[in-house]
């Protein structure tokens, strides 16, 4: 099986807290800044489960092993309790485990890079620790932006939730970014969490809400060296958790209520400098054994029994993998304008229908792992990491 090192693109939004109510705390790995997240503590199967975000959509590799940049510990009644074990969540929340059943006073972070010298993370008593966003940032945004050293325009668009989740898109011409970022309302500052091996070092700024608009002040640094800076003005256009087709006074979607049949496949990497290229489609003759079927009803519940996931890495040809492409995982959706969200496991997409041809296409991008291959002529192929899109093409079932 090939490893994954990307998982779905997710949006962490901090608001500073009092002083002895911390709840955030910055490390350092390999000279990039990570601001870690506490996500709340809670008792399971009798032991204390410390809940950590803000590690990045890619874990780094050394020596072919994962490396955690910083490891939890739990005070417990003035004595400190390392956690013995760490397991990453689909949501991006990494839950360290802990040999005790009672819950925290407070959470230290021992960074990888210095073990010797703990950080606060948080404390205040047991329990979750409050975050939330200004009410009226909760929503979709989308707007245009300028280069401040000229050049072609571009847009933005991203959602904010009310619990801190969502994302970012950045598009211009034919070039199109997605990352995490964070924002705090402790002087209007926000910074991307750029994986460790993009060819930006940095990406931060400023924002300002002035009568209804999300005004940007954004640079990005490069690992190469010189920086790119623009603003951009965006505008609200829907609640971020809204769905249009549980609205009981509205009309539902043409696609929604029906049943769809994956026809086609398009792969299209997207990074500049990646390992592997590749700008192809694949069609498919019916089902195959890792399903074909999807079905949104009327309301906001959906099955399927596609696994992309498995289909990708049954073809050789595809070096990489996407787990979150499994949509057998999901019960449910929320429509935010063009794009659909799916739970449980918060999962973003693209979604596009034509009336005219009465066809419908899903596309995801994501940030994956890259493996070497060796070739039957013994070549090794390069490894590395890309960004990458997948459309999934739709169209309806033969006996509809």
């Amino acid at each position: 099986m090939k490893k994954l090192l990307a998982t779905v693109l997710i949006l962490l939004l901090l608001i500073a807290l009092p002083a002895l109510a911390a709840a955030g705390a910055t490390v350092t790995f390999e000279n990039r800044t990570y601001i870690l997240n506490y996500e709340g503590a809670e008792i399971e199967d009798g032991k204390l489960q410390v809940k950590v975000s803000g590690f990045g959509s890619t874990l780094p590799m050394r020596k072919g092993q994962f490396v955690i940049i910083a490891w939890a510990a739990a005070v417990i009644n003035g004595k400190e309790v390392r956690a013995s074990s760490v397991k990453a969540g689909s949501d991006g929340v990494y839950a360290f485990s802990c040999d005790t059943d009672s819950l925290p006073e407070k959470v230290l972070i021992y960074p990888h890079e210095d073990e010797n010298n703990p950080v606060l993370l948080w404390e205040g008593g047991a329990g979750i620790a409050a975050m939330a966003v200004p009410e009226e940032l909760v929503g979709e945004w989308r707007g245009t932006g300028k280069p401040k050293n000229g050049g072609p325009s571009i847009e933005l668009s991203a959602i904010i939730n009310a619990d801190g989740s969502g994302e970012y898109v950045f598009i211009q011409d034919d070039y199109r970014e997605s990352y995490p970022f964070t924002i705090t309302s402790d002087g209007n500052r926000f910074s991307v969490d750029v994986p460790a091996t993009s060819q930006l070092g940095s990406v931060d700024g400023s924002w300002a809400l002035d009568e209804g608009v999300l005004k940007l002040d954004i640079t990005s640094t490069f690992l190469r060296g010189g920086s790119y800076s623009y603003t951009a003005e965006c505008k609200k256009v829907g609640g971020a958790k809204e769905s249009k087709a549980a609205d009981p006074g509205a009309e539902a979607p043409a696609w929604a209520g029906r049943d769809w049949q994956l026809d086609s496949l398009h792969f299209k990497t997207l990074s500049k400098d990646s390992p592997f290229s590749i700008d192809a489609g694949m069609s498919l003759n019916g089902p195959t054994e890792y399903g074909s079927r999807l079905y949104f009803d009327a309301g906001a519940a959906m099955v399927s029994d596609i696994n992309l996931n498995g289909l990708i890495e049954a073809v050789p040809q595809l070096p990489f993998s996407v787990p979150e492409l499994n949509l057998t995982q999901y019960e449910s959706f929320a429509l935010q304008e063009n794009s659909l969200r799916l739970t449980p496991g918060d999962l973003l997409l693209t979604l596009t229908y034509d009336a005219a041809s009465d066809s419908l296409s899903l596309t995801y991008v994501s940030h994956v792992e890259v493996q070497s291959q060796t070739l039957e002529n013994g070549m090794v192929t390069k490894g590395g990491e890309t960004d990458i899109e997948i459309t999934l093409g739709f169209v309806p079932k033969a006996d509809e």
